[in-house]
């Protein structure tokens, strides 16, 4: 799959519990999706990318240009008139921890849980189809865990080497391939009382 050229990227922080709220619907996870390998693309032709009807996209992509996400990208022709092109803004998310408000927690809280609940559809979907190939079964799912004390210094040194992890494989992406969806989660867990 031909890549598109990328400018150098930058880093969205996430400040603000609206901008994770806009990170929840699976409507616009798809849209970001769509953009990422197409490029920039008018409303109409994004929502026909995506099996979504133009009028049900605008409100979706608009939520996605306030939270920093998408920027209109230039104008396609269409007809005697142009429409305004969307495309993703290529820059890498961070969350900023320094949020303490309840409200912030909370939207972080329902974005985390969307999105597990999206993979665990996920994970569904592929054993029901695998259910009859067992023999694609470890090829086509997985699950790896473990627990692990890491200092400051240490856990630093996952979250680069997991968003390496990441960018090899968006640079592995085949077109003709078998789409994959990886999830990499952590969290610090409770001391269990001695």
């Amino acid at each position: 799959m031909a890549r598109r050229p990328t400018r150098p990227r930058e880093t969205l922080v996430l400040r603000r519990p609206a901008q994770l709220r806009a990170l929840r619907d699976p409507v616009r996870e798809r849209s970001l999706r769509a953009l990422e390998q197409a490029g920039p693309l008018p409303v109409r032709a994004l929502a026909e990318r995506i099996g979504r009807a133009p009028e049900s996209l605008y409100y979706h992509v608009r939520a996605l240009v306030r939270a920093g996400f998408l920027r209109a990208e230039g104008k396609a022709p269409s007809g005697r008139r142009h429409l305004v092109a969307y495309g993703v803004t290529d820059d890498d998310l961070f969350i900023d921890q320094s949020q303490r408000s309840p409200a912030f927690f909370e939207a972080l809280r329902e974005h985390y849980a969307s999105r597990l609940r999206r993979k665990e559809r996920d994970i569904e979907r592929s054993l029901a189809g695998d259910s009859r190939r067992s023999s694609d079964l470890p090829r086509r799912t997985g699950l790896l865990q473990v627990v692990v004390r890491l200092s400051k210094r240490g856990l630093e040194r996952f979250r680069r080497r997991a968003l390496e992890f990441l960018d090899e494989l968006e640079g592995d992406d085949d077109a003709d391939g078998e789409a994959m969806g990886v999830t990499i989660a952590f969290a610090s867990l409770e001391e269990p009382d001695q």
